[in-house]
């Protein structure tokens, strides 16, 4: 696999191999590109009725997520979980897979913006959904079109069944923070 550096990356996108739309030229850096935060946000809602409540990963929980209006600020307390996404539709041809980072400056401050959902497969296509933590100990104010991650691009064999093309793409598509499908899986 080949990291691509800031020439392949804008050479891609022109050439239209790789899609980012909204597409700004001066969030590609040497071996990536910026990524803004979108202004919409999700969180899970506060069961002060019921202290024990689990989620179970087979089944559609999405009602205790909430769907926050478009705002311009997020404040997202310590220890606080929201689902956000990526402003820019990113979409990768069958031979480039992307690796979502977080921004230093804002780890710095106690921000990730995913667990373990940073690999983007070859072929997908959708708004990139960001999970978000604090794990400092202040709170963090967010503003819609900040720079919130970066994606770096690795050039690979072409695969033979792209993500949007193998019938358990769940994500393909998705537009805004998606909550899991984890429950679309077929077997326990």
């Amino acid at each position: 696999m080949t990291i691509l550096v800031d020439w392949q990356i804008h050479g891609y996108i022109n050439r239209n191999y790789i899609g980012v739309d909204p597409f700004d030229a001066a969030l590609v850096n040497p071996n990536s590109i910026d990524l803004r935060l979108d202004d919409t946000i999700s969180w899970l809602e506060d069961s002060h009725h019921d202290p024990v409540v689990a989620i179970d990963p087979y089944e559609e929980s999405t009602k205790a997520w909430k769907m926050m209006c478009k705002g311009e600020t997020f404040l997202i307390r310590p220890n606080e979980f929201v689902l956000a996404s990526t402003m820019e539709y990113i979409t990768l041809p069958p031979f480039i897979v992307g690796e979502l980072m977080g921004k230093s400056s804002l780890a710095r401050l106690g921000l990730t913006i995913h667990q373990t959902g940073g690999f983007i497969d070859a072929g997908f296509s959708g708004n990139i959904t960001l999970e978000i933590s604090n794990v400092g100990r202040y709170p963090i104010i967010l503003h819609a079109g900040m720079p919130i991650g970066q994606l770096v691009f690795y050039e690979t064999a072409t695969a033979q069944e792209p993500y949007g093309m193998r019938r358990n793409s769940k994500y393909q598509g998705q537009k805004g923070p998606t909550h899991s499908r984890y429950y679309m899986n077929s077997s326990r």
